[in-house]
């Protein structure tokens, strides 16, 4: 696939801003999109924390000047999902990948309807099963550095209950509760997308009270979102892939490319690897 079969003419690209404000290095700042009054984890992209998320405003505006209803847009490098749920909500047939096992996970939570009844009937049962769970504890490198040991079996007792959801959603819908629940009793400093660990953490979180708090949490996030956005028809492929072996579409077959490309992971840039490791290992996703 050519990169001219996905993207328009280069003169339909270039925005011409009436009122600009000068800034170093020769960039102009468009205070069209800027959306500073509005946070980009609004609504349901608040479900689950993420990197460098690309603005929810300034997705919906490349789609509504670029794109027209039922238009095919390509996201190669999907993050959190963001366009994928813009998508979504402006009918517009989606395509898109990531290499990482938990980009994908959430995107898919985020881009799939499940009634708040079921949520709340599978949280009861998970709850009961984790209050009589005695599972073998987790192991992996570096674990107790991360994890107090009473953690460990917690969270490996929470997802042996999580494991027995036989609906993939529901599934899918719990194990991004359970990822941010892993984030949120570690050791690690949870504002912080780099693995670094607390100065002082005699403090321990009740695991299975956070978990569902974020488990309601985010029920009411979908149910807003399916209430006061309701999607049109869900025409969506959602795929883990390490894009640097070619992108599975046709040329000519996409209408819009709408993505925003990863840093890397290193010392200066955004540490997507390290943001994820711990959830990998815990949902058994890890490389």
């Amino acid at each position: 696939m050519t990169q001219t079969s996905l993207l328009p003419q280069q003169s339909a690209l270039v925005s011409h801003p009436t009122v600009a404000e000068s800034q170093p290095f020769k960039r102009i700042r468009e205070p069209r999109l800027d959306f500073r009054g509005t946070r980009a984890s609004t609504g349901v992209h608040g479900l689950h924390p993420y990197p460098a998320m690309l603005h929810f405003a300034v997705v919906r505006e490349l789609i509504d000047d670029y794109s027209q209803e039922g238009a095919a847009v390509l996201d190669p490098f999907v993050g959190s999902g963001v366009t994928a749920v813009e998508c979504l909500i402006h009918n517009r047939i989606y395509a898109g990948f990531d290499i990482n096992p938990l980009a994908v996970l959430i995107s898919r939570v985020r881009t799939t309807p499940i009634d708040a009844q079921h949520i709340e009937k599978a949280l009861s049962a998970v709850i009961s099963r984790y209050e009589h769970a005695s599972a073998s504890p987790v192991e992996f490198h570096n674990i107790h550095y991360w994890f107090h040991d009473d953690v460990i079996q917690k969270l490996s007792n929470l997802r042996e209950a999580i494991a027995a959801i036989e609906d993939a959603s529901l599934r899918d819908f719990f194990q991004v509760a359970f990822s941010e629940t892993v984030r949120r009793v570690s050791r690690t400093r949870f504002n912080e997308f780099k693995l670094l660990r607390k100065k002082n953490d005699e403090e321990n979180l009740n695991v299975v009270k956070t978990f569902r708090d974020i488990a309601l949490k985010n029920e009411g996030m979908l149910a807003r979102f399916y209430r006061d956005d309701p999607p049109g028809a869900r025409r969506f492929l959602l795929e883990e892939r390490d894009i640097t072996g070619g992108i599975p579409v046709d040329d000519g077959s996409v209408d819009l490319v709408v993505t925003s490309p990863p840093y890397g992971d290193s010392k200066t840039t955004v540490a997507y690897g390290q943001f994820s490791r711990l959830s990998l290992r815990w949902l058994g996703l890890g490389r």
